[in-house]
């Protein structure tokens, strides 16, 4: 007998007299079924895993600039923000300082708009020009150090998508100014929850870590950068050493 298919019918009503339709699967070519149930899986997976890709995106700030606090009413890291966004951030949590990590210049309509955001605001603007993939040069960490000590609180810092740069920095700042052991402040910095991840193309941020915990001997990070780092940043492959990012 031929395998069917029968719409529900639970009052029994006749099914040729009603319009109901059956279908003959014995007619249907194998690789028709073969490929319908293949799409019918895909369709599933698809059905799944879209709406957990967009619920985790959610999570981790992307669609809300990854704003966070790092330091309660004193320092946040965000992803790039521009027009309003960049403005109510810098109103809402009273930002005096903030600090790109991206490089760029007057060429890039993103960092034209901070600047003009930061006049509006009264915010004090630095540019440190790091690239997410190469090791930060002893003279960007310099400066980082330079910023922190420097400008007025509160302060906001950010790179591209708030993840790899930035958790460097927040890794840095947690570190060296609010004194967590280096485990704990990279924990707390560089993480999947801010969308930043170990075994992709930015794990340079995490090298350097653990760069940092491998060759210190028990020095501070900020006197390590000094005395230690440029001697093994000199060492370092030229792939792994930071050029220009042109604003990336």
């Amino acid at each position: 007998m031929p395998s069917r298919y029968y719409v529900h019918n639970p009052r029994n009503v006749d099914a040729h007299r009603c319009g109901i339709i059956t279908i003959d699967m014995s007619t249907q070519d194998p690789q028709t079924i073969d490929r319908n149930e293949r799409t019918r899986r895909i369709l599933m997976a698809v059905t799944v895993i879209v709406p957990a890709a967009l619920l985790f995106l959610w999570y981790i700030g992307v669609f809300g600039g990854n704003v966070h606090e790092v330091v309660r009413g004193q320092v946040y890291r965000s992803a790039q923000l521009t027009g309003h966004n960049l403005g109510d951030v810098l109103a809402c949590d009273h930002i005096r300082s903030e600090l790109n990590l991206r490089g760029g210049n007057s060429s890039n309509d993103w960092y034209r708009n901070e600047l003009d955001e930061c006049r509006v605001h009264g915010v004090d603007h630095y540019d440190i020009d790091m690239s997410a993939r190469r090791y930060p040069t002893p003279q960007q960490l310099a400066k980082i150090f330079d910023v922190f000590d420097h400008a007025a609180y509160p302060i906001l810092y950010h790179c591209k998508a708030g993840s790899d740069r930035t958790g460097l920095v927040s890794t840095i700042y947690l570190n060296t100014y609010q004194h967590l052991p280096i485990d704990v402040a990279y924990a707390q910095g560089l993480t999947w929850r801010y969308g930043h991840f170990s075994f992709g193309e930015t794990h340079a941020m995490d090298d350097f870590v653990h760069l940092y915990m491998s060759t210190s001997n028990g020095e501070s990070l900020r006197q390590w950068t000094v005395d230690r780092y440029p001697t093994l940043y000199a060492n370092l492959p030229a792939d792994v050493k930071n050029a220009n990012t042109k604003g990336e």
